[in-house]
């Protein structure tokens, strides 16, 4: 089979491709390929311009496709620094942000995606640009959003307690 990847932007057009050619694997086994793409010149996320790009991975054994897969991603640089802070794309960045568990009043945690986009959205008229997600990880779709909308997420998935193993997450 041959594994195809092409990089598209935010506006569909391809800015990059990757391939890994005749590869293979007996049936039930598992293996991992993969393939160097560079991005000439791309457009980063960041909190203001949120850009995103799509990873499509294409699957075709003996010319015909048997997969495809697409992967939302932004590409942009993190620091932090002891003494500065946080660093996105170079440039230091305060964190403003709210903590917030998994559930919303009236509907639990069965939260619909359109009230994730809500409420990610009026955070951000209120002038946040951070989201620490508290005690459990968020969904893939408020992930989503928050990509989408330009929050920095800070993703809390340890568990509670005071043992070593514990306190090491």
């Amino acid at each position: 089979f041959d594994i195809e990847q092409s990089i598209v932007d935010g506006d569909g057009q391809p800015v990059a491709r990757g391939q890994a050619p005749h590869a293979i694997l007996r049936a039930g086994d598992s293996g991992e390929f993969s393939a160097a793409i560079r991005i000439e010149n791309a457009k980063l996320w960041s909190i203001e311009t949120p850009h995103l790009h799509t990873l499509v991975t294409t699957i075709r054994s003996a010319g015909v496709v048997v997969d495809r897969y697409e992967t939302r991603f932004g590409i942009r640089t993190i620091r932090f620094d002891p003494n500065l802070g946080f660093f996105l794309n170079g440039k230091r960045v305060m964190l403003k942000g709210t903590n917030n568990h998994q559930d919303h009043a009236g509907v639990g945690t069965a939260i619909p995606d359109s009230l994730q986009e809500f409420r990610i959205a009026r955070l951000k008229e209120m002038g946040a640009n951070a989201y620490r997600s508290s005690h459990n990880p968020p969904t893939p779709e408020l992930l989503d959003v928050c990509d989408r909308l330009g929050m920095v997420v800070l993703d809390e998935h340890r568990m509670m307690g005071n043992t070593p193993e514990i306190l090491d997450q």
